[in-house]
């Protein structure tokens, strides 16, 4: 395969270096290319010599005025003595010739096209628009360095299944050089060049320029305002300004500015160009670029990759890189000098931390590399060259049999959406070709993909500068089938609830997988994720299941900014969900009754728990303290009772986060003895530190302010009761706390430390008084939908035909009442019944569907899977997702309440326990917007407003 890369000019610029770069990069991973300029002014000799050096052939051509047809005709005898298979061009008139050129040679020729920026539509010529729409659509593959360009390319109607981002690289250097260590290099290399400098100018800081000093580079706004800035600043700082320099703008701009000032000769040096512009970044001591039009700026990215504190102007084509950098504003003649000031404060101060600010971006280095743009290319290019060119009578003809084709494939659907919602509550406008997600290290993101009659592979992520950073994990939507209403007006019939993992395909033959309407994938950021954005698209190659030919189905694309923030989840988290699990009832769901691998199986089941953000309550499988009295000693291993593989421990806490408060095991026995009995042997174990490290390390866990769930739900007659209970529990096990769910009376104030009433009594009764050592929980049961009744509450819950704001809402009703917890009564209460009632079959429990079961049974050789395993339902994915919302507003009400309570005032989400939004999509929008007022894009990113 060989390529032949189209530009304009080879001369002494950033696009033209990165011109030179991919060619000498593709060349060491074996691609064939060579480079053509079709204008000689300006040619570099160095980059000519750097391409001759690599083996890289160059020819330059001189066009004549307008469009020059014998220009068309040279390129063409190129492709054909060659034998060229792609043409690369980058930039709009170099597109222009591509096609040109393809056209004459058949489109035998495929074009791949850069576009690098749209600073020529600053001309307001309308025809640019059109030559952009015309000639793109002759290219097989739509290249754009960073989003805001793609953004452009949409909005003039480019299809989205063309365009790609692929950032420009950079050959950074491979190791660190210190400011002194790189001026005497400077000194070695361009003795004289550097004769301007004085002897003092080597002690001061410097403030780097690097780039084409013409017009729109923002020279200007940078010269205003260096000659305003204090004297005391400009002794300790010295501009340098490097690059190839228009003589006109020089002439007409620059020196007007510097005759008028006495600060020139002083603190102001005009290099000129430069080959070697990384001795440049390691001498300075911080980059500033005011341009007004960037696309993707490689001497930013250099002087990132360099570790320089870089100050630019708020411009899109800066926005992909604002992790990084200070921002100022680009509406006046020159910036604000106290953010100038400020800057080279801040940056002369971080002089000593450039080694760790190096070794720190080493991920951007790898994310901007030349290495990864020519493999990125090197695939464009490979899947560019199989895409098969039809003639008119063969497209006609295809047209012809699509229109009379009676298929399921002609009804193939496939589209994407990051709306957290159910599917059937899904509209058109949710599907975008275009995703803008914001999420921090170590969250979560659900993302829905309807995929109607699709199979085959499933569609991977691309763009991301490595494969640990960002992972995906597909799940399959499978329907139950509801035959009875849970509330009064839902529909009965399929929804989609349980998501079953997917590996790397879905197999078009496994009948099981029929009925695939709807994909869902779990977005990760890793923990250890820097403040940065990324560029990446999802491409699918599925194929409609009748389609035979699968070599003809095109290549789908669906781009995606994801920003990943600089802001770290909370631990303990802000709003966790506490719910029953009952082992017993999982190992009859699998099994079919209690089974010895149910120890291993609650073990799966709890993790699946805690990777939702539940914690589980009462989730025992067998009595701790069976044994005989005179057979307990201190020796006794609750890890190993009644086996290491079956006990409390092993199976349940040591897979809870290691904040988490421990749920003691309840025994309902209603001797007072035995159950003092009972209280007594957990105080004892949590007193007496057990001689083996193991078991010593689980009592220190438990023994932070255990708990147990007492008592559920009860009633003012059993009051006398309760009191026995919780005296019980005090004399037994002073340590442990009880948990109730009633509403914490004044007189159940010593007895009880954890309250979670009904919403509608927290409602009625209104805000408890509550000292701190108490919590407020929320308990939902099926009383919110009627429990049989047809009389529904309106506080949210968690059944089936809901949508997605009846879960997505409670972290803001928890702010109402300050709750730390929402208590749900269980997550598999309908397998009791198994196996006399399949819970595939039904989940129809209290008049409720899903009411109180957020699981699925996945048995071994179902779906694939090669064992026994618990399957999430969507709701559990929805939930996550309040959860980490709750996140967001803690971190603002602690550091930006102005953020919060402007929100709230804007966004009244919830007011009371059942006047609240069941508008889904205002939850997306609200969580955006908090986001962008705690992380605004236009400002720095990476100093967040307090501390997380």
């Amino acid at each position: 395969m060989k390529i032949l890369i189209l530009t304009q000019y080879l001369a002494l610029g950033g696009l033209e270096r990165m011109v030179v770069t991919l060619a000498q990069e593709l060349r060491a991973v074996d691609v064939d290319c060579q480079v053509a300029a079709y204008e000689r002014s300006g040619l570099s000799p160095e980059l000519i010599r750097r391409l001759e050096n690599s083996g890289v052939s160059f020819t330059a051509l001189q066009k004549g005025r307008g469009f020059c047809t014998k220009t068309v005709l040279a390129l063409r005898k190129i492709i054909l003595a060659e034998k060229i298979r792609i043409i690369h061009t980058h930039d709009l008139g170099a597109l222009i010739y591509g096609v040109a050129v393809a056209l004459c040679c058949f489109m035998r020729v495929k074009v791949v096209h850069t576009q690098h920026s749209f600073v020529h539509f600053r001309k307001g010529l309308r025809r640019y628009s059109l030559y952009e729409k015309l000639f793109c659509s002759a290219a097989k593959a739509i290249c754009t360095v960073s989003p805001s360009i793609a953004h452009q390319y949409r909005k003039l109607g480019i299809p989205q299944d063309k365009l790609l981002v692929v950032a420009n690289g950079v050959e950074f250097a491979k190791a660190f050089a210190t400011p002194s260590e790189a001026r005497a290099r400077l000194m070695a290399r361009h003795g004289a060049s550097m004769l301007s400098f004085k002897a003092g100018d080597f002690e001061k800081s410097w403030l780097l320029s690097l780039g084409r000093v013409v017009a729109g580079k923002g020279h200007e706004r940078l010269l205003r305002t260096w000659v305003q800035l204090p004297d005391s600043v400009r002794q300790q700082w010295k501009l340098v300004i490097v690059g190839p320099v228009d003589p006109r703008f020089m002439r007409d701009c620059i020196l007007p500015i510097l005759q008028n000032s006495p600060y020139f000769a002083e603190s102001v040096l005009l290099v000129g160009p430069t080959d070697h512009p990384s001795d440049w970044l390691f001498a300075s001591d911080a980059f500033v670029s005011l341009s007004e039009e960037e696309g993707m700026p490689l001497a930013v990215c250099e002087a990132i990759g360099a570790g320089l504190p870089a100050l630019l102007t708020d411009i899109d084509g800066h926005q992909s890189v604002r992790s990084y950098v200070h921002f100022a504003p680009r509406e006046s003649n020159s910036i604000d000098v106290q953010i100038f000031i400020k800057f080279l404060e801040e940056s002369a101060a971080s002089s000593g931390n450039r080694p760790s600010t190096w070794e720190s971006r080493e991920r951007f280095r790898i994310r901007h590399s030349s290495e990864k743009m020519a493999q990125d290319y090197r695939n464009i290019y490979s899947r560019a060259v199989k895409i098969v060119h039809r003639s008119w009578i063969h497209l006609l003809a295809l047209i012809i049999n699509f229109a009379l084709s009676s298929s399921s494939s002609a009804l193939s659907v496939q589209r994407l959406t990051s709306t957290l919602e159910k599917p059937e509550y899904l509209v058109s406008d949710d599907f975008k070709g275009h995703l803008v997600i914001s999420l921090a290290a170590g969250e979560k993101r659900l993302i829905i993909f309807e995929n109607k009659d699709f199979c085959g592979t499933l569609p991977t992520l691309h763009g991301a500068p490595d494969d640990s950073l960002v992972d995906v994990q597909w799940y399959l939507g499978r329907t139950v089938n509801l035959k009875n209403p849970s509330f009064e007006g839902a529909r009965t019939g399929s929804y989609v609830d349980a998501l079953v993992p997917l590996r790397d395909s879905l197999d078009c033959a496994n009948p099981e997988f029929a009925d695939a309407q709807w994909l869902f994938a779990d977005l990760t950021v890793a923990e250890n994720a820097f403040p940065e954005d990324l560029s990446l698209y999802f491409e699918s190659t599925m194929h409609p299941r009748q389609q035979l030919n699968h070599g003809a189905e095109p290549v789908r694309r669906w781009s995606m900014t994801l920003r990943i923030l600089p802001f770290t989840l909370s631990e303990p988290w802000a709003l966790p969900l506490a719910a029953e699990f009952t082992p017993y009832f999982a190992s009859l769901a699998h099994f079919g009754r209690s089974d010895s691998r149910e120890g291993a199986l609650t073990q799966k089941y709890i993790k699946e728990m805690v990777a939702h953000r539940i914690l589980p309550l009462k989730a025992w499988i067998k009595h701790p303290f069976k044994k005989e009295e005179e057979q307990l000693n201190q020796d006794f291993l609750l890890s190993r009772d009644p086996s290491p593989q079956l006990s409390y421990l092993n199976t349940v806490v040591s897979e809870l986060p290691w904040w988490s408060e421990i749920d003691i095991p309840r025994i309902d026995h209603s001797d007072e003895q035995e159950r003092l009995k009972y209280w007594m042997r957990w105080q004892e174990f949590l007193d007496v530190r057990s001689a083996d490290p193991h078991e010593a390390e689980f009592q220190e866990r438990m023994s932070r302010r255990p708990f147990v769930y007492l008592w559920d739900e009860p009633q003012q007659e059993e009051f006398h009761k309760l009191r026995k209970m919780t005296e019980s529990l005090r004399q037994g096990a002073p340590q442990v706390s009880a948990l109730v769910t009633i509403y914490p009376w004044q007189s159940l104030l010593d007895s009880i430390r954890i309250f979670a009433p009904l919403l509608q009594t927290l409602e009625r009764e209104g805000p408890p008084s509550l000292t701190p050592e108490h919590q407020l929980w929320a308990y939902v049961s099926c009383m919110s939908h009627g429990c049989g009744s047809e009389f529904s509450s309106g506080e949210p819950d968690f059944v089936i035909e809901r949508n997605a704001s009846y879960i997505r809402v409670w972290p803001w009703i928890s702010e109402i009442y300050n709750l730390q917890r929402v208590l749900y009564y269980s997550v598999n209460n309908s397998w009791r019944k198994s196996p006399a009632v399949d819970p595939w079959q039904s989940l129809w429990d209290f008049t409720g569907n899903g009411d109180g079961t957020l699981f699925y049974p996945a048995r071994e050789g179902k779906f694939a899977l090669k064992e026994e395993t618990p399957l999430p339902s969507l709701r559990m994915k929805l939930w996550r997702q309040a959860s980490f919302d709750a996140e967001y507003i803690a971190y603002a009400k602690m550091n930006a309440p102005e953020c919060f309570g402007r929100l709230r005032a804007e966004m009244p989400l919830a007011e009371t326990a059942f006047r609240w939004s069941r508008n889904s999509r205002q939850y997306d929008q609200a969580r955006d917007q908090l986001v962008e007022c705690l992380f605004p894009t236009s400002r720095d990113a990476s100093t967040p407003q307090g501390n997380p």
